[in-house]
């Protein structure tokens, strides 16, 4: 039998003159919908990144989303409106002025059917593409606020995060589902206060950071026990690695690799640390100012770094092992 060796090309550090507020991957994670002053799609390879479409359909977007057939993007502003275009030919396919509230992320439904998202007024809403008929319903009477949207274990689940608006550090985690296109929420987990949040290892687990200026405490949430507990002090991470005492770094962005054994935490918009799971030991920690976003693209092999000025990619392979 023959054996075929394939070169691995690996991408070079890249810098873009792009600036770059907030993104979203596609679920192959080979296209990232980057957005700034206007949403812009990009296909990011080994070799290169091509810029495929720029859309024009709202004015000063703030979060979007890619849907699973890569057929179509969504995007959303600070007013609530809503656009979706054709990824490949940037042709409107529907603009929708939602509940007009500023909220959080914007997710296509499992089927791309439907459109779903929130406000900080805690207003989770659907919206269906072919028709614009729109269900809305509000978490609490008023005792929540910042109602953040996470994809769930499965394609069909969604999770909804609130902070509790008292003088107790709490927040609470709701399980949301669809039935016949209507928003179902069922109460999951009481949690501490937390700000960021993001999947981890093939949504299984989710990741949590402090609210506190003055705790720098990473919380891991397992989807399948519904349970919640203190995963990673990054303060006493980073001052280990820098072999010092040093300044206490408040968590800002979190991202991981798909079979959970990096982290990759931002602090204080700017100090950016490689963490290894297993020893809990930051092993990289590289700088950049105004750090707004980070993914790691091409089956974790490209790791993406978004700031107010510039877009920086990099081989995340020798990252790790440099």
């Amino acid at each position: 039998m023959s054996v075929v060796r394939y070169k691995v090309v690996r991408m070079v550090n890249k810098t873009l003159a792009m600036n770059s507020y907030a993104s979203s991957l596609s679920q192959d994670s080979t296209m990232i919908l980057n957005i700034s002053k206007k949403a812009t799609l990009l296909r990011v390879g080994e070799t290169g990144i091509k810029r495929l479409c720029t859309y024009n359909s709202l004015k000063l977007p703030s979060t979007g989303a890619i849907s699973s057939d890569l057929s179509a993007v969504a995007y959303k502003n600070a007013n609530g409106q809503v656009a979706i275009n054709n990824a490949t030919t940037g042709q409107l396919i529907l603009k929708h002025n939602a509940v007009m509230n500023e909220g959080c992320g914007v997710f296509f439904t499992h089927d791309n059917k439907s459109i779903l998202s929130s406000t900080w007024a805690c207003d989770v809403f659907i919206i269906d593409i072919l028709s614009g008929e729109i269900d809305v319903q509000r978490i609490g009477n008023g005792e929540y606020r910042g109602a953040t949207i996470l994809l769930g274990g499965t394609p069909e689940e969604f999770f909804v995060y609130c902070k509790q608006m008292t003088k107790e550090v709490s927040s609470r985690l709701y399980r949301l589902t669809l039935l016949e296109n209507k928003v179902v929420l069922k109460p999951d987990c009481d949690m501490p206060r937390c700000s960021i949040l993001t999947p981890m290892s093939n949504r299984k687990t989710l990741l949590f950071s402090s609210d506190s200026n003055s705790v720098s405490k990473i919380y891991r949430y397992d989807i399948e026990g519904g349970s919640c507990h203190e995963y990673m002090d990054i303060q006493l991470i980073y001052s280990s690695y820098k072999k010092a005492k040093s300044e206490l770094q408040k968590v800002t962005f979190i991202s991981a690799t798909c079979n959970g054994e990096y982290i990759i935490v931002v602090c204080n918009w700017k100090n950016i640390m490689i963490v290894e799971t297993s020893q809990k030991k930051c092993i990289k920690c590289i700088e950049h100012n105004y750090t707004s976003n980070i993914a790691l693209l091409n089956g974790d092999r490209t790791l993406w770094i978004g700031t107010w000025e510039r877009t920086y990619l990099y081989d995340f392979y020798n990252l790790c092992s440099g």
